[in-house]
Order: structure tokens, then C-alpha cells, then sequence
């Protein structure tokens, strides 16, 4: 979808609207888990009851997002500072999102790591945690001893996260002009401009794929941290 290794609307356009089987199939899937919610939302603008429910509707919103995998975590986690969109029920359910992701199994961590390195996870680490000691919406991060090194973290993306990125952004691309008259329609705070917003989302999000540019930003990190009186205090992965 990004041959180019960023965010790219027109060009993942392109691509997907050759696919339109696995549009349709997400498409679907986004429509069914989110429907019902928007229809409670609409009754209780139609009673009136909209900042009453908001906690209730706030923790169902934390579980959709959940349900529909990473690119809405990270969506709800980048809502969750957003104080001028969203009201504080919204804003104190979504932050649980921050520690909240499912990690994927070891087994499939272990695949990635092997076709990526070439070689076998036993022969490139003298010893790696059996789970995650994090999980995050993109990725899950390992600790392991190298067998010629030191210990070191080792983070592994999600498989296929571009694809699944892609296509959500493609689709909240595509929903984003009703879903803003919907939003405005329910008066939920979040009144503002939904395809401007995406494209944000988008540009962070595809950024956030590239572990080696991510690793090369925290080596310059490091090599300008040295110059300051945080050395030696201060530390980012190596």
C-alpha cells in the first residue's frame, strides 16, 4: 500500500480499490461492531441523555476499539490527550487503552524474528522472555541476551501491520465526511476536521512501522544526549 514506506493516501487508494474483496470484508466487520454503538449514541441525543451515558458509552467505546485491533487503539490512545474533542468521561476510559493491548502469540513473535534475521531465535539470543514484557498496539517488546553481547530489548511488529493500517485509514478516509455529520448530528465533541484528522493519524501511524529509522532516531538520541549533563542519566535502546 506504501511502496515509498510512508503515508501515501492516493497511492493506497490505488491499491486497494483493486482489492475490493478485503474492502468489503473490513468494511463489513468496522459496520457490525460499531452500529450499535452509534445507534445508542443517536437514542440518547434523541432523550437527551447524552452526558449521562457518556461514562457508559466511554468504556463500550474502549472495548470497540479493542475489538477492532490495532490502528483503533492506536486511534483511541491519540484521542485520549485530546481535551479539546472529547469530554473527560471519553478522555479518562480511552487512556486505559495505554496499557490494554493483547499481545500476539511468542510463536508467531519467534517466526518474524527468524525470517527477518535469517537465522534461528536460539542461535541469535543466548536467552529471550518466554512473553512480551510489553505490548503495544503496533508491536511487543521481548527482553534477550545476545549470544556474542549484551542484554537488549527486541521489538517485534505485529504481522502484517501495514496492510491492516492501510486499509483502516483507507476506510476512515472514506467515512470520514459522514461520520463527521454524524458526530455533529449527536453533539459529541468530536466537531472538527475528520478527514484532516486521518491524514494526521496517518502520517504518525506509518512512521511508527519503520523500526529501523525508529532505531536510528534513538541512536541519535543517544549520541546527542552525550553532549548534555543528562549523560549517563539518561538512556534510550540500543
Amino acid at each position: 500500500p506504501y511502496p515509498e514506506g510512508r503515508y501515501d493516501p492516493e497511492t493506497a487508494a490505488a491499491y486497494f480499490q483493486a482489492r475490493p474483496w478485503s474492502v468489503t470484508w473490513r468494511a463489513t466487520e468496522l459496520m457490525s461492531t460499531t452500529l450499535g454503538f452509534a445507534v445508542s449514541l443517536l437514542l440518547d441525543f434523541q432523550t437527551g441523555s447524552l452526558e449521562a451515558n457518556s461514562p457508559k458509552r466511554a468504556q463500550q467505546l474502549v472495548q470497540i476499539l479493542t475489538d477492532l485491533g490495532p490502528t483503533f487503539i492506536k486511534i483511541g490512545q491519540a484521542l485520549s490527550i485530546r481535551a479539546d474533542l472529547l469530554s473527560p468521561a471519553y478522555l479518562e476510559a480511552l487512556t486505559e487503552l495505554q496499557d490494554r493491548v493483547p499481545p500476539f502469540p511468542t510463536a508467531k513473535a519467534d517466526e518474524i524474528i527468524e525470517s527477518q534475521l535469517g537465522r534461528p531465535v536460539g542461535e541469535i539470543f543466548e536467552e529471550i522472555s518466554p512473553a512480551p514484557i510489553a505490548s503495544a498496539s503496533l508491536g511487543q517488546v521481548y527482553r534477550a541476551k545476545l549470544r556474542d553481547g549484551p542484554e537488549v530489548a527486541v521489538k517485534v511488529q505485529r504481522p502484517g501491520m501495514e496492510e491492516v493500517v492501510a486499509l483502516d485509514l483507507y476506510l476512515l478516509k472514506l467515512g470520514s465526511g459522514p461520520l463527521r455529520w454524524f458526530l455533529n448530528l449527536t453533539r459529541s465533541g468530536l466537531n472538527t476536521d475528520i478527514p484532516g484528522l486521518v491524514d494526521e493519524w496517518g502520517k504518525g501511524f506509518v512512521g511508527e512501522l519503520d523500526y529501523r529509522q525508529e532505531a536510528l532516531n534513538a541512536k541519535s538520541f543517544s549520541h546527542d544526549i552525550e553532549s548534555t549533563p543528562l549523560a549517563g542519566a539518561v538512556f534510550a535502546p540500543a
